[in-house]
């Protein structure tokens, strides 16, 4: 008899049944009203992200052509003051060979000098030389002269 129910308690359940299927439609309706809403609001974020995305990435492309304006400008004054030092350095290489040359022409006149004044000297001291023989030989023979008629002297005065 315990399995048994009455008529009130099937009532009872058909009614609990149908209370049951009317909560699951309205939570089912709900529920799909919730995920409308969050569709349509996660679409509304993702078309304002997309939105601020475009803008994001005309504002990253001006900046990027700035930059790319600024690494330019940077370029063309490196090349700039490469070119410039490129001048300066060949400048000066050039004035390093004519003070090259003078210095060269200068010292190959001193040395023609010096050996002028070293073929004067020579000459000086060959013509002294000369001298000094001739001296030396009129001294021998003046000594020589005189020492003959010394002793030319002598024996007369014996």
């Amino acid at each position: 008899f315990k399995n048994r129910k009455t008529l009130a308690d099937k009532e009872q359940a058909q009614q609990d049944l149908e209370y049951y299927n009317v909560l699951k439609e309205r939570r089912e309706k709900a529920v799909k009203q919730f995920q409308k809403q969050q569709a349509l609001k996660h679409r509304s974020i993702q078309d304002k992200m997309e939105e601020k995305n475009g803008r994001f990435e005309k504002f990253k492309g001006s900046l990027d052509r700035e930059k790319e304006e600024e690494r330019n400008s940077a370029l063309e004054k490196l090349k700039e003051k490469r070119e410039q030092a490129e001048k300066e350095i060949r400048r000066r290489e050039k004035s390093f060979e004519e003070q090259r040359k003078v210095k060269a022409q200068h010292l190959a006149e001193k040395e023609q000098r010096a050996k002028a004044r070293l073929e004067q000297v020579k000459e000086q001291r060959q013509v002294k030389f000369r001298e000094l023989q001739e001296w030396r030989k009129f001294m021998a023979d003046s000594i020589e002269h005189s020492s003959q008629e010394h002793e030319a002297l002598i024996p007369r005065a014996r």
